[in-house]
């Protein structure tokens, strides 16, 4: 169990990273 809760975390935690890198990139591209 307690090992499920960290995968989800760390995918949660992987995913908000990737947007906010997305996020970031795309703002850089239209300064």
């Amino acid at each position: 169990m307690e090992k499920n809760l960290d995968r989800r975390s760390f995918l949660k935690t992987t995913l908000v990273g990737a947007s906010s890198v997305a996020v970031l990139g795309g703002i850089s591209k239209s300064l």
